[in-house]
Parts: C-alpha cells; structure tokens; sequence
C-alpha cells in the first residue's frame, strides 16, 4: 500500500456525467421499447423485432472492436464518443417513427453508435491518467457508479414517463439524453495535439499481466453465472412473499442499492491509497465466495426469516464486483500499447462473455433443479482462485510487474 499524492483531472468528471446520460439514455430506451413493440406494432412483427434486439445486444459485445479501430486509427476518442452519441439518438427517433425497414435500421445505427461510444470513452479518460497510473482504479470504480447510477436513473425515469404520459414523451427523453451525454464532452478543451508531449506508446508493456486479468474477470463472472439460477430464484420468491407491500422493481433493481454506496467509498480510498491490483482480485474473490456461502444456506422454500441472508449476500457480491469489475480497464491501460488503447480494451471485454456464455450453456441451463450443487461448485471454485492467487502474490512479492 502506498498514499496517493495525485489527484483527479477536472474534466475527468465531464466523462463520467456524459457515461451517466449515455447510459440512461441506453437503458431507459430498451426498457420502453419491449412494452414499446408489444404494446403498439402489429403482432405478427412482434417475434422477428424482439429476435433482432437479442441478437444485436450480443453483437455488441463484439462490435466495439470495430469502434475501438475507429478511435484508435481515423477519428480521435473524443470525436467518436460524439459521433457515437449522435448516432444512437438518430436510431432512437428512427425507431419511434416506425416502419418495417427504419425499426431493423435504426436498432442498427443504435448498436453502431453505442460501440463507438463505450470503448473511446474508456480509453478517453485512460489517456487522461496515463502520468498517474495510480488513480486508474479510482477513476473506473467511479465511471462504474455512473454507469450503474445511468441505468437505474433511464430505465426508472423514462419507463415511469412513457408509461403514464406517452412513449413519445420516452424516446424523445432517450434522444435528449443521448445528444447531451456527446455535446458535454465539449466542455473539455484539450490540448492540441501538437503541443501534447509525446506518449511513449510501447513504453511498460505487458501483455501477460493484461492476460492474467482477463482470465481472472471471465473465472469471475463465469462463477457468477453458476450463482444466477439460485440469486434468481429467491428473488422470486421474496417478490411473492412480500407483493403486497413492495413493488417487483424494488426487487428487481436492489443490487443498485448496494453497488452505488459501496462505489462510492472504495472510490474515495483507492483515490487516497494505492493497494497491488492482484491483492485486490484476491478480496474481491473472497468477498465473492462468502456471497456464495451464504446463498447457498437459504433454502428453496424461503421465508421472510431469510430476507437477512438474501441483503446479507447482495452486499458482499456487490463489494466483489466493485473492487474486481474496474481493474480490468485499469490493467488494459497501463500496460498496453498506447496506439492501440481503444481497441484493446474492446477486445479485452469479449472472453469473459464468451466464458459466461459458456458456462451457461453447458452448466446453468440444465442445472435448474440441483441449486445446492451450482452453489457449491462455485464455492470451491472461487476459494480455489483464492488460494493460487495468495500462493502467486507470495511469490511475487518482490517483482513490481506482477499486477
């Protein structure tokens, strides 16, 4: 652990309010375009429209590479994540005026924008702290607070709007938000860049410790995966329990509730203290497996004498996804080539979703009915990563390049 003397780039918070819009904007339009679709297109057209929207939010997974090279090679990041902003709010009107052909279009144009947007964002404020690498897992811990506080905010706000004023009212408010998510990133006036200093750009290198991250993310959200079928499964029960008294979007959203102050403080101490990367993977898993170990002791029969258990483990998962989930973005910009920042972190972000996928297929999708069992691997399975990962730290106490 060392302090931190350094401090955050004002216009670091320019970026991090433009990620908030563009994520409300993103969030709130797909919660109101499923009711959107059902609710007012011909329902023969109902099928091919919703098996579009599924399979372009796992091609977006994907083509963010193609907006990373864009960044990285024709335009600069800033000038993509406002060509992504602008982008995304023409698919969203494309969509509300609604014709067979401009719905297929403008979900089109909305996947294109969103990939220029999310990896030259990330790579954005990376360019900003490449002089103090330290501050790097503060700076994305509070960008992931942003996010989540973006998501909560759309899909609350613009479902409440379109649902009790008019849908029009909803798109439009997506648009809008989309539109000022780009424009405010033109309060930040750079520097030239022919009067930057120039980056050393194969300078600190090191593909190895990116490879270690990347593994290390996929075995954690693969775990998670194996958790999903018991996490969802008494959600639903307590939404049942308590219908009467709590809406299911308390239910459905109360991860936020945990995920936003949690954000929040470690923010503030990775802003003041800097702790080995590795050693806060270990924590993070640690916090991961005593989630597990406490869902796996609520039965399938739950009762309201469980509800302890059930925040119990949100509020440990929640602290294991906040000290794990930022450090990749960290990891991908310290100790890859700099010319290539955008791109990289594309690429970076597709195993773990292949992984997951995986997972899925071959684990959680036929394990509905043997819980106890997928609680159980994942268990063993993080606490075994915690152990090679205290085994790897005690060897490599003395190498400074080892995360």
């Amino acid at each position: 652990m060392k302090r931190i003397t350094q401090s955050h780039n004002p216009a670091f918070w320019i970026y991090a309010f433009s990620n908030l819009l563009e994520r409300a904007g993103y969030y709130g339009f797909r919660a109101i375009l499923v009711l959107y679709v059902f609710e007012t297109l011909p329902q023969i057209e109902h099928e091919d429209i919703l098996s579009t929207i599924g399979i372009l939010s796992s091609v977006l997974v994907f083509t963010p590479i193609i907006g990373g090279l864009i960044g990285d090679f024709v335009l600069n990041y800033k000038k993509s994540i406002v060509l992504g902003c602008i982008l995304q709010a023409i698919g969203i009107v494309l969509i509300y005026l609604y014709s067979s052909t401009l719905v297929f279009v403008g979900l089109g144009i909305i996947v294109l924008g969103a990939s220029l947007y999310k990896p030259n964002l990330s790579a954005q404020v990376g360019k900003m702290y490449l002089s103090k690498t330290d501050l790097l897992d503060a700076a994305f811990t509070f960008i992931y607070l942003f996010v989540n506080i973006g998501a909560f905010i759309g899909i609350l706000a613009l479902g409440l709007l379109a649902e009790s004023v008019d849908y029009s009212y909803g798109f439009a408010a997506a648009a809008l938000m989309m539109l000022a998510s780009g424009l405010i990133t033109l309060l930040h006036n750079e520097v030239p860049e022919s009067q930057q200093n120039e980056v050393n750009t194969t300078g600190n290198i090191n593909y190895k410790i990116i490879i270690s991250a990347i593994v290390l993310l996929a075995i954690y959200w693969g775990l998670n995966e194996l958790a999903s079928v018991k996490k969802f499964l008494v959600m639903s029960n307590f939404e049942e329990l308590y219908m009467d008294s709590m809406p299911k979007s308390i239910w459905q959203g109360i991860d936020f509730y945990f995920l936003a102050p949690m954000s929040i403080v470690l923010g503030i101490l990775w802003s003041k203290f800097f702790y080995r990367r590795l050693l806060k993977f270990l924590t993070g898993f640690l916090f991961a497996a005593l989630s597990f170990f406490v869902l796996y002791l609520i039965p399938e029969s739950t009762q309201e004498a469980h509800l302890p258990y059930y925040i119990t483990a949100l509020a440990l998962f929640a602290v294991s996804e906040i000290i794990i989930t930022p450090l990749l973005n960290s990891i991908v910009i310290q100790y890859t080539n700099k010319a290539y920042l955008s791109t990289t972190l594309a690429v970076a972000m597709i195993p773990a979703f292949l992984f997951t996928q995986l997972i899925y297929i071959l684990s959680v999708q036929n394990l509905m009915d043997t819980t106890p069992l997928v609680l159980t691997t994942a268990i063993i399975s993080t606490i075994v990563v915690v152990i090679l990962g205290a085994f790897y730290l005690n060897q490599s106490n003395q190498n400074q390049e080892i995360l």
